[in-house]
Formats: structure tokens, sequence, C-alpha cells
């Protein structure tokens, strides 16, 4: 091959300064549309050499200077940007073509009709190769951006896509034993196996591919016999199962699958790439604090005297932590379930002073261990419960903002997640009565709340200490910042605090015990009646009240007042009183709800229903009670009512009141005789008092002549068991008292009614 002049770079563009618009390898665009790159300029010519890039055999061809750079650009083609790293082989095969020419694009020659035929003519008779397949590698050095890896070729990318053929010959593996032969998947085969899997497998979460499978061979590869069963195809003229899993993975993404069988918020939490951290959308400290509650590990007793014996069951725990510095900032443990009066307790324990808090359970005060005491952040990040009942914005008073994160997505707080667990197990050994939660999962599992030894109060210590040794620990895991590390700035949660602590001062603020905690009671309107503040089932009072007579001025009309109360007790509530230098005043209860003393309002609103349940039951009861005193007295009414016509027919109306003072006097003397008549003394009455003796005894006891005798015969001795007819003991003599009755009776029965010394 005849040698040729080298490439000359006079084409570059700052040695033509009036081309300066125009470089070699600019993609541009012509007046037909073609998208054109630029081969090489001459400005001696004032000519470019382009190549259609998207012709597939295309060669170079010239144009004047001034049309090319009237040509529009045009960002780079895919075809000509990096890919991925090509594997060895292909790699191999980029260097062979490069070697077949090279030396032609060394040269201008190659570039022009008249000197390009004989080029490449000369080095493909010098290759033994085509002179077609010179110019193919050609073409892609060209068409690919004047680079080696532009003859790179793109193995992945070669052949055509696989597709069912219906009239193909059927394709697989044989079976060993050569009892079916393969069975050819169609079109149709795919569309039927994927409305089974999209029926049996996805739509159902607890379903296998196995049953899926079975399905689906049921619904479409299967007959009736002449008995009506139903029978499967034999196999060879159904899919097997080995197509059917392919079917399914090629149509259907596993992360489609998964969102399917599990839910999409399963997914994100279980499945998901994590290419973010938590501390991407975090400022610094005191921006964002993480709180959520938990039922700690460990089972408590009783702390009343001699009670250790007895079991109380789990405290519920609340931790607040800093997302930042990963410092506890606040916590609470109590027996309450996990509720907006214990999450209330936690934040409140971030304003608490702190040497009073360690005084209160013996605990060494360090002012060093509690850097962020009194200090509330910008945003409390919490789960969808407690919080979001009461405060789903902000907390009002403090102006911290409240974000409730979607349900089941505990992986958005990951850092109060994580520390339930890590201080737990570091705290298990040193406890008595820790519970593992894996053996809530076994059977016969050891029973370790026998094991029960501490108190609330013990338990509460062991949790201030762990706090302590937690905040003043390394965590070795701890994503130190590049200006973090400069400023030597250690992994300790309190030496974070207090080293990023002054760049985040505007953004942190500080407020009292009492602030927070007005600030955090539930507040509403509730009606001042003339009984009291109406809060519910419970009446309050103050003597501030009394004397500006909010009663007396709500026994003419009531109104409504704002009341800040605390869930747990009853016994006092904050009432907004203007009048007063703070704002509000206390209440307490009145004389008339004393009784709920003591109790929480869930308690009261759990009596009150049962109180309505009690009074619903009784309205059934009173209507009872009065239809069975109605059919007592009913017939007595129509029997009275059927008399009084029968004697009253054939009389006047108005003689019925005519002889009302005689009829009266009469019934009167009628009732008192009746009142005064006793058949026979009290039980239990005294020796001395006489009996009246009983009409029959005295019938009796008078004689033909109706003179009353000296004596009356005994009565019967109670309990003889002789015959009526057998002998009586003696008579008695009556007494000057029995005497004087037996004449008055008979007196009342000649129709005197004068009675003696009247």
């Amino acid at each position: 091959m005849a040698p040729v002049a080298p490439l000359r770079l006079r084409h570059l563009p700052y040695q033509l300064p009036c081309l300066k618009m125009l470089a070699v390898n600019d993609l541009r665009r012509d007046d037909n549309g073609d998208l054109v790159r630029i081969l090489h300029l001459d400005p001696d010519t004032n000519e470019a050499v382009i190549f259609r890039v998207e012709a597939q055999k295309g060669l170079p061809t010239t144009r004047p200077l001034s049309v090319v750079e009237s040509y529009p650009m045009e960002p780079e083609t895919a075809a000509s940007l990096p890919s991925m790293p090509p594997r060895e082989p292909a790699i191999e095969a980029g260097a062979r073509n490069w070697a077949m020419i090279e030396p032609l694009v060394a040269t201008v020659g190659v570039l022009f009709p008249d000197t390009r035929g004989p080029l490449v003519a000369a080095r493909a008779a010098e290759l033994r190769v085509s002179e077609n397949t010179v110019l193919a590698q050609l073409r892609a050095f060209w068409r690919g951006g004047l680079t080696r890896d532009a003859l790179i070729p793109n193995f992945a990318g070669r052949g055509k896509a696989k597709t069912f053929k219906p009239d193909s010959l059927p394709r697989g593996r044989r079976p060993d034993d050569e009892r079916y032969s393969i069975y050819a998947v169609k079109d149709k085969d795919v569309e039927s196996i994927k409305k089974s899997i999209k029926k049996s497998y996805l739509s159902i979460d607890f379903t296998t591919i196995n049953g899926a499978y079975q399905r689906c061979m049921e619904d479409c590869y299967s007959y009736r016999d002449a008995t009506g069963r139903r029978v499967i195809l034999p196999a060879g003229e159904r899919p097997t199962l080995r197509q059917y899993r392919y079917i399914l993975q090629k149509h259907f993404p596993k992360d489609q699958v998964i969102r399917y069988k599990e839910g999409d918020k399963a997914f994100e939490q279980n499945h998901r790439g994590k290419l973010g951290s938590v501390m991407d959308d975090c400022l610094g400290v005191g921006h964002i604090y993480e709180i959520d509650a938990t039922i700690a590990d460990i089972y408590l007793v009783s702390s009343a005297p001699d009670s250790r014996h007895k079991i109380i069951g789990k405290p519920t725990l609340y931790l607040i932590i800093d997302r930042w510095s990963r410092l506890i900032v606040g916590f609470h443990v109590s027996l309450e379930s996990a509720s907006w009066a214990a999450a209330m307790q936690a934040i409140l324990s971030i304003a608490e002073p702190k040497d009073q808090l360690c005084a209160r359970y013996g605990v060494r005060y360090d002012p060093a261990d509690w850097p962020a005491d009194g200090l509330y952040p910008g945003v409390f990040l919490a789960d969808r419960g407690e919080m979001l009942s009461y405060a789903s914005d902000s907390i009002p008073g403090i102006g911290t903002q409240v974000k409730n994160l979607p349900a089941d997505r505990p992986d958005w707080k990951p850092i109060v997640e994580g520390n339930f667990r890590q201080q737990q197990v570091k705290l298990a050994d040193a406890t008595a009565g820790y519970h593992p939660p894996k053996n809530a999962h076994k059977r016969r599992g050891k029973k370790y709340h026998l094991d029960a030894s501490q108190t609330m109060k013990e338990f509460t210590y062991q949790w201030i200490q762990r706090i302590i040794a937690h905040n003043k620990g390394p965590i070795l895991a701890y994503p130190l910042t590049p200006t973090q590390l400069a400023n030597g700035t250690r992994p300790i949660p309190r030496e974070i605090w207090v080293a990023e602590a002054p760049r985040r001062a505007a953004s942190l603020s500080r407020f009292s015990y009492q602030v927070v905690k007005s600030a955090l009671l539930p507040r509403n309107n509730f009606t001042v009646t003339d009984a009291g503040i109406a809060v519910g089932e419970c009446l309050y009072t103050s003597p501030e009240l009394e004397a500006a007579g909010w009663f007396s001025r709500a026994r003419r009309k009531t109104f409504k007042v704002e009341v800040a109360y605390d869930p747990r007790l009853c016994d006092t509530v904050e009432v907004r009183f203007p009048e007063s230098p703070t704002g509000r005043v206390t209440a307490h209860l009145t004389p008339a709800v004393c009784h709920f003393s003591g109790m929480s309002f869930a308690e009261i609103s759990a009596y009150a229903k049962m109180r309505t349940r009690m009074v619903s039951d009784m309205k059934d009861a009173r209507l009872q009670n009065e239809s069975d005193f109605h059919d007592t007295v009913d017939p007595i009414t129509e029997q009275a009512r059927a008399e009084r016509k029968e004697q009253s027919r054939g009389k006047a109306r108005s003689a019925r009141r005519a002889d009302t003072k005689e009829e009266r006097e009469a019934e009167r003397r009628k009732q008192r005789l009746e009142e005064a008549r006793t058949d026979a003394p009290f039980p239990g009455a005294s020796s001395n008092v006489v009996p009246f003796p009983s009409p029959g005894v005295v019938a009796t006891a008078q004689t033909e002549s109706g003179a009353i005798p000296d004596t009356l015969p005994a009565p019967p001795e109670l309990g003889n068991n002789k015959p009526n007819n057998a002998a009586q003991p003696d008579s008695r003599p009556l007494s000057p008292v029995q005497k004087m009755l037996m004449e008055k009776r008979n007196r009342i029965k000649d129709g005197n009614w004068d009675l003696p010394g009247r």
C-alpha cells in the first residue's frame, strides 16, 4: 500500500477565526432534516466534509462552509454516547476492527470519492477481506463519533426478540423418561396464563405458584367427561409448571409481584432500595425530634409493702431522640397505654428540671449529661396515633410543628425505633424479669415473668442511668460529616449537640415546665351553668368565679368558657379568666360531684355509660311495674262502675250528692270501728297487754239471755295432737277490760253508738 500524507490539523477552531462556529465531529441538522456529522474542514477550498449519520450505506460528501454553518446544532445521539463497559469478547472485536481501518482514517484521502476507492481496495487486498467489510467499519467509525469505541460491537443488542410462533416446532428440554412430548406454548397460552396469574396468584396474598398453576389447569386445560367429572389434560397437552413460572417471571417483575402480594406499604418498608439517609432532610441539632412508644420487655412487680410477689405486667416506654445528634432528650415510663396522656408526659420531661428528676430517683446529676434541657425542636415526628388525635399540625403555645407519619412506616423514624431495641438489649442482663421478644413465638417458652422483682421506680432509675450512658457513649457507626471530622468532633451524642448547638441557636426555643404543661393540656369550650362549669359529668367552681357572679348570671342564661383539663385526673381544671393576673384560675369539683374525686375522665365516662344503660333497663322495668299495677286495680274499678250503674238505675244523677254528709259520717264511724278491732296481740307483745277477744270466742261465751259470763273457755293448746272433741282444760276468768270490751261490742250491735264518757 502506498504511503499516505498525514492528516493535518488545520481544521481546528482556533486556527480558523472565521469558522469559530464550526468544529470537527459536530452534529447538525441539514436542510432536508437529515442528521449529519462534520468529518473535515478545509479552509483552502472553503468546503466541509459531512456524513449522514442515519444513512445505512452513506459516504462522506462535501458542502460549502457557509452552508454547513447555517445548519442548526444537535445534541449527541444515544448511539455514540458511552454505554456500559463492554465485555472482553466485544473489546477484542473492537481492537480488530480498529486495526483494519487505522491506516485509512489517518489520511484525509479516504474522505473524498476520487481517492477513497483505491485506498479501500488496497487495504482490503492487504487484509484479504472484502471492500464492503472495510467500508462497514469506516461507516461505524464516522457514525459513532470518530472514536475507537464506536468500533466495539454491541453483542447484547444483536438478534431478534423471542416470540412465540404458533407454527414453530416445540421447544424445551425433553423429559428424561420420554413419557410425554414437549408442549409448545402459543400466544393464547400466554394470555391464559397471564390472566390466571392475576386472578389466582397476585390477587390472593397467601396463594403459592403451585396453587395458582393448579387453578389455571382446572380453568383452562380441562374438560368434563360423561359423568360430569373434571379431567385435567395429560402432560404434553398443557403447559408445564416450569413454563408457567417462566411466563410469570417474564411478564411480571419481582417488584410488581411483591407489591401485589404484600402491598405497597410492605414493599416500601421491607423491599425498597435504600438510596437516601434520614439525615438528608435534617438541618441540624434541634430540628427534628423523633417520638415513639413501645411496651418494655420486662415484667414489674407491685411497689406496695410486702407485695413484690404480685406482678403488675409490662410498662409503656416513651422515648424522644434528636435525629441529628442521637441525643435522648426526653422519656416517660408508666403503666398507661400508648396515649396522648402518656405522650404529653414524655414531652413535658424535656422541660422538667433534670436536677429535680435525678434527685427524685436518686441519680447523680451532671449538667453535661443533659445539654438539651428545656429546648424544644422545630418538628416532632410521630406515628398516626396519640399525636394525631390531639395535635396533628402543631402544639399551641409552643409553636413546635407535629408531623404524623403514614401508617405502617416505622422506617421513616428509624432512630427512635432502633434505639428501643438497642437500649433494652443493653439493659437486659441488669434487670430481673426481662422477657426476650423471641420467646413470645416459642412453644412452651420459658416463663420469664416469674423472675419479675423490680418495681416501677427501680426500673425508671435504671432507664435514667441507661439514657445517661447512651448520651455520653460513642456511636461507632455515626456518619460524621467532613466538617465534624475537621473540627475533631467525636461521635458522642452530647458532644455532637454541644458542637452543633451554636450554629442552630437561632432555631432552638426554651420553655418552662408550667408553660409547656399549660400548652399541652387538652382545651375545649364548656358550658357555665348555675350548678357549676359542666365538663362532661363533672361540675367545677372556684372562689374567683363565684365572686365574679358567673353562676348567678348563668341561671339567667348559660354561656361558654375555655377550659384546660388533664384527662388523667378530674379534681381540678384551668378556666380562662381574663380578670386574673395569669389569665386563668384553677377550679375544683363542686360538692355535688365530689364523689368523682381521684378518678380520670375516662373512668367517669365509663360510669356515665353504666348509669345510662341502667336507666334504659329501668325504663322497661317501670313500664312493666305500671302494667302489673293496672292489672291489679283495673278489675276493682270495673266492678265498682258496674255496681254503681246497677244501683243508680232509675235515679237522678243530681240525687247522688243529696245525703253526702250523713253517708260520710256513717262511713267514718265504720272505718273507726274496723281500725279499732284487733283479733290477736302483735307477736312479741308484753304480758300486760290484754288481747281483744275474737268474735268467735265472744259469741261462744255469751248466754242465750245475752249476759256476759264471768269466764271464757280456754283456747286449745298449741302443738296438741289430741282430737278436737277431746276434753278441754278448765275455763279462765274474764278480766275487767275484757268484760268492758264485750259490753261495748253488744251496744254497737244493738245500734247504740254512744260510748260511755262521751
